[in-house]
């Protein structure tokens, strides 16, 4: 699986993602999220789990405020499909609700990058 930690629900806490490991897509088996509540990880399941819809397979997740509106957004790289693919990024905004909405074509800062197999598309927390 992939993991990823950040202070999504923007209360000083890091909370923390864990995307399970897919070879198909419509495995259907859906993120599990905590969230980091005083200290403790309290795992939010449902429609509480704002990333319950989404389903690899990812080999990279990253939380990051990258467009730069105060939240935090998602940047999963696709697991490539064979060595020295062409891998694909997923970009999943935050918006205002705390609902994620897929931003395809030109809406995805990512789409066409010249990105093989073996590199990563999106720097680690704090790059």
């Amino acid at each position: 699986g992939v993991v990823a930690a950040g202070d999504w629900d923007a209360d000083g806490a890091s909370d923390l993602l864990i995307l399970p490991y897919e070879e198909e897509p419509t495995a259907g088996r859906s993120p599990r999220f905590f969230r980091n509540e005083a200290g403790s990880l309290v795992e939010a399941t449902g429609n509480s789990n704002p990333f319950r819809d989404i389903h690899g397979p990812y080999d990279l997740a990253v939380l990051k405020d990258w467009d730069g509106d105060g939240d935090l957004d998602l940047i999963l790289q696709r697991a490539p499909v064979y060595r020295n693919a062409e891998v694909l990024v997923d970009f999943f905004e935050q918006t205002a609700d705390g609902s994620l909405v897929c931003q395809d074509g030109l809406a995805n800062p990512f789409k066409g990058l010249p990105i093989r197999s073996g590199v990563s598309a999106a720097g680690g927390p704090g790059a």
